[in-house]
């Protein structure tokens, strides 16, 4: 039985978390949009290590994910997405969800792959 792990474990470690407001409308009744997401993995730590991550972020109607090492993708969706990490290395993984126009928000976490 695998068990879903979160955050601080011995083959996934993460050493920061941050997520800014890039960029506001002014006078709007719309939500602001606010980027949050989780990082999970099986609790293998052996490469290739396979991550998936929760995306929490509000309000937003597009989502460009930089996993760090290369991969990036650009969805709509609100959903779990996951990528698969090769070679033992600490990764800057990005999230920004993206809104009404001129409405951003961006969260990162460095992540070491052990």
């Amino acid at each position: 039985m695998k068990k879903i792990l979160n955050s601080t474990i011995l083959g996934l470690l993460v050493l920061g978390i941050g997520c800014t407001k890039d960029t506001t409308t002014t006078e709007t009744k719309t939500p602001k949009v606010h980027a949050e997401f989780i990082c999970n993995y099986d609790g293998e730590t052996k490469s290739p290590l396979f991550v998936s991550f929760t995306n929490k972020s509000t309000n937003a109607k597009t989502y460009i994910w930089d996993f760090g090492d290369g991969n990036v993708s650009k969805t709509t969706s609100n959903s779990k997405i996951s990528n698969i990490y090769y070679k033992p290395d600490i990764y800057f993984i990005e999230l920004k969800a993206i809104g009404e126009p001129g409405d951003t928000s961006t969260c990162f976490k460095l992540v070491s792959i052990k």
